[in-house]
C-alpha cells in the first residue's frame, strides 16, 4: 500500500487510522469537512493531504482528488451521539453517505459497486433475514436474474 483516502479523517478512529499509516510510509489522503476545527489534530506530515469534503459532497470527491490511490477507507458518521441513535431519519441519511462513498469509490476505480451490493444482499441471506430492503432494489433484482446472486 503506498496512498489511501480516509474519510472521518479527524475522528478518533481517523486519526489512529492517518498516523498508523504514516508511520508505515504510506501517503494519506484525508478527507475532512470544510472549516472543520478539528483539522488541528491531524499530524503535520508532507506525505499528508488535506481535502475539505463534507459528507453531503462525497459525490464530488473524485473531482477533489488527484492521483491514484491503493485504498479508500470510510470512517466518516454523520450526527454523532445521543441524537443519532435515538433517529431513523438520522441513520438513513448515513445510510445515503455511505452509498455516496461507495459511487465516489466506484468512479475512482477502486471497487465494483455491483459486486459491493451483491455482497450486501448475500450477506443478509446468510444471516438468515427473511426480507431484504434496499436502494437498490431493481439493481439487486437483475443480478440476481444473471445468477451474480443466488
Amino acid at each position: 500500500m503506498e496512498r489511501v483516502i480516509v474519510t472521518g479523517a479527524t475522528s478518533m478512529i481517523g486519526e489512529a487510522l492517518i498516523e498508523e499509516c504514516l508511520k508505515h510510509g504510506i501517503s494519506v489522503c484525508a478527507v475532512i469537512r470544510k472549516d472543520t476545527a478539528r483539522k488541528d489534530r491531524l499530524p503535520q506530515d508532507p506525505h499528508l493531504e488535506l481535502v475539505e469534503c463534507s459528507l453531503e459532497e462525497l459525490a464530488a470527491l473524485p473531482e477533489k482528488v488527484t492521483g491514484s490511490f491503493d485504498t479508500f477507507y470510510h470512517i466518516a458518521w454523520g450526527y454523532t451521539g445521543a441524537a443519532r441513535n435515538k433517529s431513523t431519519r438520522l441513520q438513513s441519511k448515513n445510510i445515503d453517505y455511505t452509498l455516496d462513498a461507495v459511487e465516489a469509490a466506484a468512479k475512482l476505480g477502486y471497487v465494483d459497486e455491483a459486486a459491493i451490493l451483491c455482497e450486501m444482499a448475500a450477506c443478509a441471506y446468510r444471516a438468515g433475514v427473511d426480507i431484504y430492503m434496499s436502494y437498490y432494489a431493481k439493481e439487486i433484482a437483475h443480478f440476481m436474474d444473471e445468477g451474480r446472486i443466488g
